[in-house]
């Protein structure tokens, strides 16, 4: 009996079930690894570093934002992870189907990342249609 509470303990820290998610946004050269993202408001980022503070940033300052919502924003996080690496098209599209497919204020935040991802590389023409189809 103490054999298998044992293993089934272990399974449940070993599989992250009831572990807390934790975000991770780069503003400014600067990581913060940890941190939970709590809202969007008027292209402001709220979010709870990891030792409890509360900070906002605006989105288009923010170099990387990777979400640990269980796998519910991988679209999300792969636009991410391709704006990081220059590949603005690819990001585009996965901007575009996080906008879709979330809810809350997941949608405008991913439709909002886009358009700083078109203004940031120079592709202000896309950046202006990105923003007419999302207003």
């Amino acid at each position: 009996m103490i054999f298998r509470k044992t293993h089934i303990a272990l399974l449940i820290c070993l599989s992250g079930f009831g572990a807390a998610l934790a975000d991770q946004l780069v503003i400014a050269g600067k990581s913060h690894l940890g941190a939970k993202v709590l809202s969007y408001d008027d292209g402001r980022l709220g979010f709870r570093t990891a030792d409890g503070r509360m900070q906002s940033s605006w989105v288009d300052q923010i170099e990387l934002l990777i979400l640990d919502r269980g796998g519910a924003l991988e679209d999300f996080n792969q636009a991410e992870r391709f704006l990081a690496a220059g590949e603005v098209e690819k990001a585009a599209i996965r901007y575009e189907r996080a906008a879709r497919l979330t809810d809350e204020f997941w949608p405008e935040l991913a439709a909002t990342r886009l358009i700083a991802a078109y203004v940031r590389t120079g592709q202000i023409d896309k950046a202006t249609m990105s923003f007419i189809r999302t207003a």
